[in-house]
């Protein structure tokens, strides 16, 4: 019984690292593209007056990584989980993070190319 026990133990640690990258595949984008649009707006301001826009760009650079990050790490979690147990809910969960990660890619990317479109609109 102890043996037992502990085989489940020492998976436990691993099933609760893959959750916490699932549920960041999900949550984490639509969380970076909504502070990207709120900090870009912030900054039109600032960016106006110094005649630049890289603040702006920065700050979707950065999203556009935060977001590839958190998509690949909850793919890359289903496929660590997957390796040990058939798990349905993680499989979907992976699957909803990826077409969350390639929807809120999209929009970064639409995002920035109205950004650099219009950098020099200021007045």
């Amino acid at each position: 019984m102890g043996a037992d026990l502990r085989g489940d133990l020492l998976g436990a640690a691993a099933h609760l690292k893959s959750d916490w990258a699932l549920w960041a595949a999900i949550l984490v984008p639509p969380l970076a593209w909504a502070s990207d649009l709120t900090i870009s707006y912030a900054l039109v301001k600032w960016a106006c007056n110094h005649h630049t826009t890289i603040s702006i760009e920065a700050v979707t650079g950065a999203t556009f990584v935060v977001i590839l990050a958190a998509g690949v790490a909850g793919w890359s979690a289903d496929r660590d989980r997957g390796a040990r147990t058939e798990d349905e809910r993680a499989t979907f969960m992976a699957l909803l993070g990826a077409l969350t990660t390639v929807l809120f890619l999209v929009l970064t990317i639409a995002m920035a190319i109205m950004k650099v479109a219009l950098h020099n609109v200021c007045v």
